[in-house]
C-alpha cells in the first residue's frame, strides 16, 4: 500500500518538476470590502447570487486572519431557508479569487441553479496557501508554483475543520451535515481534497479531484502527520460510508500517468470512486467542464 503511494508521488514529482517553470498568471479582481454583499464587477454579467468576501479568524500559527469567497445563491438573502455548502478549492498559483477569475464560477453556477440543473448551494473559496506571518500574507497575496508545492506543511488542512467549516456552520444557514457538504479541488486544491476528506470522514459526503496533484513538499511541521499513513486513511473513510468520490482528468493533462495510478489503487481496493477520463489539459477551460459535469451529481441521496 505504501509502495503504491511512493510511485504515485514519484511520478507525480517528476511531472511537476519538468512544469513548474511554465507561466500562468492570475487575474485580480478588485478587492470588496470587509463584509459585502456586492459582487465583483464581472463584463456583461449581472450575477444571480451575492458574493461575499470576509476575513476569518486563523489559527494556523503566524496568521491572524485569512480572506475567503463565500457565494450565497438567489434567494439565500431573500429567504430563511438553509443551503448545502461546496467547499472549492484553488491549485498552485492560486488563491481564493481563482474560482472567479479564471474559473467563472459565478456564471456556471447561476446558470445550473436557475435552470433547476443542479442543488442551490452555498460556494466557499478559501485561501488555503501557507504563508509564514501577516507580512507575508500581504492582504492573501497569490503563490507561484514553487511556493505553493514547496511550503505546503499540513497547517492549512489541519485547521480546515476549525477555520472555515465551523465558521461557516455557524455564521451562515448552512445544512450542517456530511450529506449536505462536497469539497472540490483542482490540482494541488484536488490533493487537498483528498487529504481534508480523508482525515475528516464524517465531513464530506461527496469529493471532487480534478487532476489531482497526488504530492506535497514542505518544511517539517506536526501538522505533515495530515498527509501520512493516506491508505489507512482511506480504508476509514470508505468503511464509513456515505462519500461520493469523483477523480476527474485530462486526456493531455501532464499528470495524468500518477492520476491514473491513484485510480487504479482506489479500484484495486474496492474503494467506490467514478474516474471520469475526457478531452483536455491541466487547464481552467478543462477544469470548468469537470465543474459543470460534477455539479448536478451533488447533494442527491445517497443510497448504500
Amino acid at each position: 500500500m505504501a509502495r503504491a503511494f511512493k510511485k504515485i508521488f514519484l511520478l507525480t514529482a517528476l511531472a511537476v518538476a519538468a512544469a513548474c517553470c511554465i507561466s500562468c498568471g492570475i487575474v485580480r479582481v478588485p478587492w470588496l470590502p470587509e463584509v459585502s454583499s456586492g459582487p465583483p464587477s464581472i463584463p456583461g454579467y449581472t450575477p444571480r447570487g451575492t458574493l461575499q468576501e470576509i476575513s476569518v479568524p486563523s489559527t494556523v500559527p503566524g496568521i491572524s486572519s485569512r480572506k475567503m469567497l463565500v457565494y450565497l445563491p438567489e434567494g439565500y438573502e431573500s429567504g430563511t431557508g438553509s443551503y448545502p455548502v461546496i467547499y472549492l478549492l484553488h491549485g498552485a498559483r492560486g488563491h481564493e479569487t481563482s474560482w472567479i477569475d479564471k474559473g467563472r464560477v459565478i456564471q456556471l453556477s447561476d446558470s445550473l441553479f436557475a435552470r433547476r440543473l443542479a442543488e442551490p448551494a452555498i460556494i466557499v473559496m478559501p485561501n488555503m496557501n501557507q504563508y509564514r506571518n501577516d507580512r507575508d500574507y500581504d492582504g492573501g497575496r497569490y503563490k507561484d508554483a514553487f511556493e505553493s508545492v514547496f511550503e505546503m506543511d499540513g497547517r492549512v488542512e489541519a485547521a480546515f475543520r476549525n477555520d472555515v467549516v465551523r465558521f461557516m456552520d455557524s455564521h451562515y444557514r448552512t445544512v450542517a451535515n456530511k450529506q449536505s457538504r462536497a469539497v472540490l479541488g483542482l490540482s494541488l486544491g484536488a490533493f487537498q481534497s483528498i487529504v481534508l476528506s480523508a482525515n475528516n470522514p464524517d465531513l464530506f459526503g461527496f469529493v471532487g479531484a480534478f487532476s489531482p496533484c497526488m504530492m506535497a513538499f514542505g518544511p517539517p511541521s506536526r501538522s505533515r502527520a495530515i498527509y501520512r499513513g493516506l491508505g489507512e486513511k482511506l480504508d476509514s473513510q470508505f468503511d464509513a460510508g456515505g462519500v461520493d468520490y469523483f477523480i476527474y482528468a485530462g486526456r493531455n493533462d501532464f499528470l495524468l500517468p500518477s492520476i491514473q495510478g491513484y485510480h487504479r489503487y482506489l479500484r484495486r481496493n474496492d474503494y467506490p470512486h467514478s474516474f471520469i477520463l475526457e478531452p483536455g489539459s491541466h487547464s481552467w477551460k478543462t477544469w470548468r467542464a469537470f465543474y459543470v459535469d460534477l455539479l448536478p451529481q451533488l447533494f442527491k441521496p445517497y443510497e448504500e
